[in-house]
């Protein structure tokens, strides 16, 4: 049977996504890598699940599974320190000419690229740790619902930035 020859194969390739998970350097700047990795693995779960479906074969279906939990975890970490970096952000430079802020020029890249990974990254956050909804003010919610972790997740970020953005407007001298 196919999935009796090539067990060993898989489990090895299974492995690989889990350690990179684990030993990969987690700069916020990874994260797409490990989104584009997640969809991959998440494409074809069922047709594997499917393949290695025989008691003897469990192993593979069991790596699977612990390296895309890896994979989420380390989008998560990787999530966390976006978040903290543009909350600690302490740059007292002023732009010249009033121009736009190197810290809102990284931002709004980052959840560019985020956005093309949406799909991944909402189930990724459905139970991402922090409760964002106590946290954005009740204007956020008015005449919307929010109907994805992800749109959750912006808002929150957006957020975050909009105070860091006051906090540089007065920088400026003149208004």
């Amino acid at each position: 049977m196919f999935s009796d020859v090539f067990k060993e194969s898989a489990l090895i390739l299974f492995r690989i996504p889990g350690k990179l998970a684990k030993h990969a350097k987690k700069t916020p700047d990874k994260i797409f890598k490990f989104l584009t990795l997640y969809e991959g693995m998440i494409e074809d779960t069922l047709e594997i699940e499917k393949i290695f479906s025989s008691k003897f074969t469990s192993p593979v279906r069991s790596h699977l599974r612990s390296s895309m939990g890896r994979v989420t975890e380390a989008v998560k970490s990787m999530e966390a320190d976006f978040e903290a970096h543009v909350y600690k952000d302490s740059s007292k430079g002023v732009v010249a000419g009033g121009g736009i802020q190197p810290l809102t020029k990284y931002e709004m890249n980052y959840m560019v690229n985020l956005s093309n990974h949406a799909s991944a990254f909402d189930k990724i956050l459905t139970d991402y740790p922090i409760s964002l909804q106590l946290s954005l003010p009740k204007s956020c919610f008015e005449g919307e619902t929010m109907s994805s972790p992800v749109e959750l997740h912006f808002s929150w970020l957006i957020l975050i930035l909009l105070g860091k953005l006051d906090s540089k407007s007065e920088l400026y001298k003149d208004a």
